[in-house]
């Protein structure tokens, strides 16, 4: 399964591969699991339940999926505050 977060510093959007993972797995490893540096290039201290925001609700099957529904999301985005944001 992919999940897509999104950093609360930066607002990054990533796409996060769970593959081999139950949902309850998935979230105790990101509750658990250091967090080194966040693909909008910042180093934070924490866990990456700390520092992103998992969209939990929306499960995708393929990467595809998961990747066009992060380009829905940059779209709504630009269309909603009328300026290029990043990725």
């Amino acid at each position: 399964m992919y999940i897509v977060g999104i950093c609360k510093k930066c607002s990054q959007i990533q796409i996060f591969d769970f593959t081999n993972m139950s949902m309850e797995e998935a979230i105790e490893m990101v509750s658990k699991t250091p967090m080194s540096e966040c693909a909008g290039m910042h180093v934070e201290i924490g866990t990456w339940s700390d520092h992103y925001s998992f969209c939990w609700d929306s499960v995708f099957e393929s990467k595809e999926k998961a990747e066009s529904a992060v380009e829905f999301y940059k779209n709504y985005r630009r269309y909603k505050y009328g300026k290029k944001q990043k990725n």
